[in-house]
């Protein structure tokens, strides 16, 4: 049966060679070399050398070395950091930045930027708002960037091109309604022209006669 322990310690550590079966639930500071099969949650940093079986939740997560290996999900209050040599079966998920230098099979996640080293490998997609890649990594999904709310509101931005549109559209109704009055000024000119010609031309007939 697991039972779920609960840690209370400044810094609590789950040495080499010890393996824990059941959750943990910690508000300090935990490292985990050894192994852990089931969730780990805490409200500080975790750092893990070892291996997790289960999903781990924590303001910060460090995952490094060549033994280290998270299958299930990951989830930071703040930053995640998977080290070169660490690998993470499942997805990524941090309100702050994730950096990534070692193996990703799942989909990753930030609220904020996702930098990929040259020795990354993400088999899943990426979203952040900013993605840096540097050049020798490899991912095989998709890459979203996600947009700021602050600088782009999808119906603002089609309210204000739509009073765009409208303002152009009075402007050219207005040169038309203008070169039409032109034009009808023109006639009318041109018709008083004509009209004050006939009568000279009747006066003149009238007193040849």
């Amino acid at each position: 049966m697991e039972t779920s322990l609960r840690v209370r310690d400044d810094r609590t550590l789950i040495a080499k060679k010890t393996t824990i079966v059941g959750d943990i639930l910690s508000s300090e500071p935990l490292s985990i070399e050894g192994i852990v099969v089931g969730n780990v949650k805490t409200e500080s940093v975790v750092g893990i050398t070892g291996g997790v079986n289960g999903d781990i939740e924590a303001f910060k997560v460090q995952i490094a070395g060549k033994n280290a290996h998270i299958k299930g999900t990951v989830f930071s209050y703040d930053t995640a950091d998977i080290f070169e040599g660490a690998a993470v079966i499942g997805d990524v998920d941090a309100s702050g930045d994730v950096s990534i230098s070692g193996l990703i099979k799942g989909n990753v996640n930030s609220d904020a930027i996702v930098n990929v080293a040259s020795t990354a490998y993400i088999a899943g997609n990426v979203s952040a708002k900013k993605v840096n890649i540097a050049d020798g990594s490899k991912i095989r999904g998709m890459v979203e960037l996600k947009l700021h709310k602050d600088s782009f509101d999808e119906e603002n931005v089609l309210a204000e091109v739509e009073k765009k549109a409208n303002e152009q559209l009075a402007v050219r109704q207005q040169i038309q309604e203008n070169n039409i009055i032109d034009v009808l000024e023109q006639i009318n000119c041109s018709e008083h022209y004509h009209i004050e010609e006939d009568i000279h031309d009747q006066i003149d007939q009238q007193v040849a006669n």
